[in-house]
């Protein structure tokens, strides 16, 4: 899910240059016209191109923000002790010809550690090793045609979070596909691509940052 929309128009919006349509919801677009139309919308604007669609941005929850500022937490934390990797919240991707999407975050090795993700102005562009997306009202998204997206991009590890059934869902790349991993037996997802990467799912949905940070800092011991 991507970030919340203003409910008002603020002051200093405009609407875009004359002659050009604003996004709607729905649109059927190429990236190349999507963008050029996504950086001429007013401030505040959010929206995604996934597979080919325009999908605007929907108001945020406090369970979803509260899971988002968690995992960004525990990503800067596995940042500051591993070298060659990046994290960002919400940034936009180029990924191909029909796909500009928002994730809620992304892990990616840096191009001098033999990343894939380049800088292309102020945007990214190339599939991160890992995407996560917390699907507190876009389950349907984020398992479906999302999916089908970052499947299509080479996305290595794809972890959708879901609050309302308190589950992880982990997909990592076999054999050209995105398939799901289920955690050890001790409830714990191990990533395949970042080693010392572990996510205690219990912790995470009962905000017990402790217990949650405890076990990645384990991870980063056991990978050392």
């Amino acid at each position: 899910m991507i970030g919340a929309m203003p409910a008002t128009v603020q002051p200093d919006a405009s609407p875009p240059p004359l002659g050009i349509p604003s996004l709607r919801d729905g649109q059927q677009l190429s990236r190349e016209a999507f963008h050029r139309l996504y950086e001429s919308a007013p401030p505040g604007a959010r929206a995604e191109l996934i597979g080919g669609t325009v999908r605007m941005g929907m108001p945020t929850g406090a369970v979803h923000s509260s899971l988002h500022s968690i995992l960004s937490g525990w990503f800067v934390l596995y940042q500051a002790a591993v070298g060659g990797v990046r994290s960002h919240v919400t940034p936009t991707l180029l990924l191909g010809a029909a796909s500009e999407p928002e994730p809620d975050l992304v892990l990616y090795r840096t191009p001098a550690a033999g990343g894939r993700v380049r800088a292309s102005g102020t945007y990214l562009e190339g599939p991160p090793e890992l995407v996560v997306e917390i699907a507190a009202t876009t389950e349907a998204t984020d398992l479906g045609v999302k999916f089908r997206d970052y499947a299509a991009a080479l996305v290595d590890e794809y972890l959708v979070v879901l609050p309302q059934a308190r589950r992880v869902r982990w997909f990592v790349r076999e054999q050209g596909s995105l398939v799901e991993m289920d955690p050890d037996p001790d409830g714990i997802h191990r990533s395949r691509v970042f080693p010392g990467i572990r996510l205690d799912p219990e912790a995470l949905f009962d905000e017990d940052l402790p217990r949650l940070l405890a076990t990645l800092q384990e991870g980063l011991s056991a990978a050392q």
